[in-house]
C-alpha cells in the first residue's frame, strides 16, 4: 500500500544514514526504513545477477561463438574463390553467346550456349560451383537500406559570420562556479536539492554546497579542488553530508525542470525551434575500475571497458518515456525513412543533419566540462555512475541556459545600437559555445605564511586524501 517513490525515498535515506542515526529513529519509522532498505538491496542484487549473467553470456558464449563463426567463414574463402571463378568464366561465355544472337537477330541456340559454357568447364563443375556459392553466401538482406546523396553544406553568409564573432566577443568570461550561482539567482534551481528524508533544509548556504558538489561531480575533479576549510559550506564534512543526503536522481530531475522552464521563457530560444527534435546519441566514457555494467568496445574504449550515457535510459532499461518513444517509433520510422530518401525535398534530411551537429557540439561541451581524471569515470557502481552523469547533465544544461540568456542580451544590444541582425542568422547561433567558460579552476599563489619553515604535519587521525584512481 506504500507508494513506490516513498519506499525509494526511505531506502535512500537508510542507505545514506549511519547505524547510530537509524537506531535513534522512532518506531514504526525505523522498521519501515530497514524494510525499505532490505527490499531495495534485494532488487539491486537481482539486477546485479542479471547483469552478471548477461556479461557472462556475452564473454563466455556469444563472443567465442562469433569468433569461431568468423574463423570458419575465413576457411571457406578458398572454396568460394574457386567456385566464383568458374561461375565468372561460365557467365562470360554465356553472355557472349547472348550478345552474338542479339546482334544477328536470332533466337538463342540452347545447344550452342551449353557448348560455350562447357568449353570453359564441364557441366558438373559449373553445377558444383553454383552449389558452393548457394551454401556459403547467405541470402540477401531484405531490410530497407538508405541510399541518399550527400547534403551540400549550407552557405554561411557574411552577416552570420559577423554575428557569431560579435556575440562571442560580447559574452562575459566566467568561471563555472560563478555561472552556477548566477543561474541559481535567476531560477532558484539549487533549492530543488532537498533532504532524502523529505524534511525541509536546516543548514545554511545549502545552494553553495550543492554548487560545489555539482562542480566536483560534473568536472570529475572530486572534492579537494572545491573545498575551503574557512567556509562552513565548503568543508569536507559539510560537502560529504550534502552529497549523501541531498544530491540524487530525483533532485537532479527537479533542478533540471527549473532550468528547462527558464530556458523556454527566453525569446531567442523560440527562434531556435519548438523542441520537436530530440537527439539520443550516447556519450561514451572509459571506466578503468572493475564494475559489472561496463562493457568492452575496442572502437570507443580501446583495450579498456566503458559505458554509454543513456539519454532515455535508467538502470540499464528504457525509461517510461524512452519505452514510449520506442513503441511510437515503430509507426513513425516509415515516415522518417520516406522523408529521408525524398529526392525532391531535402528539408527533413537537413533538419536531421542540423540536429546531429547540435548533438556533437553538446558532446564537445560535455567533454570540456568533464575534464578531470582524463575524462574517465571511477565510480564502480551503477548508482554512483548515474548520479555523477546526472550532475554532468545538470551542469551542462545550466551552461546552455546561461549562454542562451547572454546571447539574447547580446543580440538585443546589437539591435539597439543600430546593427542589422537578421532572424535567419539568429536561428543559426548556438548556446553550446564555451570559449568564454573556465572549467579548470583557479589556484592561489600566496607566499607561505610560515616563511622558510615547514608546514605543520597533519594528524594521522585526519581524514585521508581523496583517491583519484591509479
Amino acid at each position: 500500500m506504500v507508494p513506490a517513490n516513498r519506499l525509494a525515498s526511505l531506502a535512500r535515506y537508510g542507505l545514506a544514514s549511519k547505524a547510530p542515526s537509524l537506531a535513534e529513529l522512532a518506531e514504526p519509522r525505523r522498521t519501515a526504513t530497514l524494510l525499505a532498505v532490505s527490499r531495495h538491496l534485494d532488487a539491486v542484487a537481482v539486477d546485479d545477477a542479471l547483469d552478471l549473467f548477461a556479461l557472462l553470456m556475452a564473454t563466455k558464449l556469444i563472443n567465442p561463438s562469433r569468433q569461431a563463426s568468423n574463423a570458419e567463414r575465413l576457411g571457406w574463402l578458398p572454396r568460394l574463390e574457386r567456385a566464383s571463378r568458374v561461375l565468372a568464366l561460365a557467365g562470360r561465355a554465356l553472355v557472349d553467346v547472348l550478345d552474338a544472337a542479339a546482334t544477328r537477330g536470332r533466337n538463342v541456340d540452347v545447344a550452342a550456349a551449353w557448348a560455350a559454357v562447357e568449353a570453359v568447364a564441364p557441366r558438373e563443375r559449373v553445377a558444383g560451383a553454383i552449389a558452393v556459392v548457394e551454401e556459403l553466401v547467405p541470402d540477401g538482406d531484405s531490410r530497407m537500406r538508405l541510399a541518399v546523396e550527400r547534403l551540400e553544406a549550407l552557405e554561411i553568409p557574411a552577416s552570420l559570420e559577423a554575428l557569431r564573432a560579435r556575440t562571442a566577443a560580447m559574452l562575459p568570461r566566467v568561471d563555472l562556479p560563478e555561472l552556477l550561482l548566477e543561474v541559481h539567482a535567476w531560477t532558484g534551481f539549487l533549492d530543488a536539492y532537498v533532504h532524502v528524508s523529505g524534511a525541509a533544509a536546516r543548514i545554511r548556504d545549502l545552494p553553495l554546497s550543492a554548487a560545489a558538489l555539482l562542480v566536483a561531480e560534473g568536472c570529475n575533479v572530486g572534492l579537494t579542488p572545491v573545498m575551503n576549510p574557512n567556509d562552513e559550506a565548503l568543508t569536507r564534512g559539510r560537502l560529504s553530508h550534502v552529497d549523501q543526503n541531498y544530491l540524487r536522481a530525483e533532485t537532479h530531475t527537479a533542478a533540471n525542470a527549473a532550468l528547462i522552464d527558464a530556458q523556454s521563457r527566453i525569446p531567442i530560444a523560440a527562434v531556435w525551434g519548438g523542441g520537436l527534435l530530440a537527439s539520443v546519441d550516447g556519450l561514451r566514457f572509459v571506466v578503468p575500475v572493475r564494475t559489472l555494467n561496463a562493457g568492452p568496445s575496442p572502437k570507443y574504449f580501446g583495450y579498456k571497458r566503458g559505458l554509454t550515457w543513456r539519454m532515455l535510459g535508467r538502470d540499464g532499461h528504457p525509461t517510461p518515456l524512452g519505452q514510449a518513444f520506442a513503441e511510437y517509433g515503430r509507426i513513425a520510422k516509415t515516415l522518417h525513412l520516406l522523408a529521408m530518401v525524398d529526392p525532391l525535398d531535402d528539408t527533413h534530411r537537413r533538419a536531421v543533419n542540423t540536429q546531429t551537429t547540435v548533438q556533437e557540439s553538446r558532446h564537445k561541451l560535455a567533454r570540456t566540462i568533464f575534464h578531470g581524471r582524463r575524462g574517465q569515470i571511477y565510480q564502480a557502481y551503477r548508482e554512483g555512475q548515474e548520479d555523477q552523469l546526472g550532475a554532468l547533465g545538470l551542469v551542462l544544461n545550466a551552461v546552455v541556459l546561461w549562454n542562451t540568456r547572454y546571447l539574447d542580451a547580446a543580440v538585443t544590444a546589437l539591435r539597439q545600437a543600430g546593427h542589422v541582425v537578421y532572424d535567419a542568422d539568429i536561428a543559426r547561433l548556438s548556446p553550446l559555445g564555451h570559449a568564454h567558460l573556465n572549467c579548470l579552476g583557479r589556484y592561489s599563489f600566496s607566499p607561505p605564511s610560515q616563511g622558510i619553515g615547514l608546514r605543520p604535519l597533519r594528524s594521522p587521525e585526519d581524514e585521508p586524501d581523496e583517491k583519484t584512481g591509479p
